[in-house]
């Protein structure tokens, strides 16, 4: 169970500081102010975004291929997969995507970090990205819900659907979303 806060001072470099972290039930994910990414913890499904499904005991740094200037923005964790936004309006994940939850059109799961493409308008921004068991939920500044996986019952405290979706798509949206967790910085 990894649920409590973790000194990582023994893990960070000179004048380095903890900016988010978000803390699972197996696994987590630290951001740093240098734009580091640290993980640690289970890894079955390939959800620390390392290349391999080795468990991380101690922080290892997840080496990320942004753009120059990119920086991470949000965190989001699934019960087995992880997934960052950044401040150019990317979403990556990686880890457990049996039922589509990456949005990247097939069921294949992910031992690095790869960009899910997402169809926004020309200046919208995403705003939040937040991780359920089964799915991904996105959503932007011109109030547009994005949804990828099994959102059997996750989505909303109504049920919208029940149907799995391997690609990112726009979903109505028009009753309250169930908080499952997210790390806005």
């Amino acid at each position: 169970m990894m649920k409590e806060k973790q000194d990582y001072s023994k893990w960070l470099k000179e004048d380095e500081r903890v900016i988010a972290e978000m803390i699972g039930e197996k696994h987590a994910l630290i951001y740093t102010n240098l734009n580091r990414l640290l993980v640690r913890g289970e890894n079955s499904f390939g959800q620390l975004g390392l290349g391999d499904f080795k468990k991380r005991e101690e922080c290892v740094e997840c080496f990320l291929h942004l753009k120059k200037d990119e920086t991470i923005t949000q965190l989001a964790l699934g019960t087995y997969h992880s997934l960052f936004s950044t401040n150019q309006n990317r979403v990556f994940g990686t880890g457990f995507n049996y039922l589509g939850q990456l949005g990247l059109k097939d069921y294949t799961f992910r031992s690095q970090f790869v960009e899910c493409p997402i169809a926004l308008n020309e200046n919208e921004n995403i705003i939040s990205i937040k991780a359920g068991l089964r799915d991904t939920r996105i959503e932007t500044d011109l109030n547009r819900f994005f949804s990828c996986g099994n959102n059997k019952q996750q989505l909303t405290l109504e049920r919208l659907t029940q149907k799995e979706q391997t690609i990112v798509e726009e979903v109505d949206m028009s009753s309250s979303c169930v908080d499952l967790g997210m790390i806005v910085l």
